[in-house]
């Protein structure tokens, strides 16, 4: 199983075409954003999680799930 992120959806769900507009947004670096998006990532920070569920107004099941 692999956690996976449903950034790209919520992304487009508000219209924020690149990731340094996000960044900037949520004062994230871009590289995490990214690593987040492109599902590189090793793990995520729980302030990286609350900072996306804010903005993007979601739980964190919203943001994130598990593939089988």
């Amino acid at each position: 199983m692999i956690i996976k992120t449903r950034l790209p959806q919520l992304m487009a769900d508000k219209k924020i075409r690149v990731i340094s507009q996000l960044a900037k947004e949520v004062d994230l670096d871009r590289r995490t954003i990214t690593a987040l998006y492109d599902g590189t990532n090793k793990g995520i920070d729980y302030d990286t999680l609350l900072k996306l569920c804010i903005f993007f107004e979601c739980g964190i099941g919203d943001l994130l799930y598990v593939e089988k």
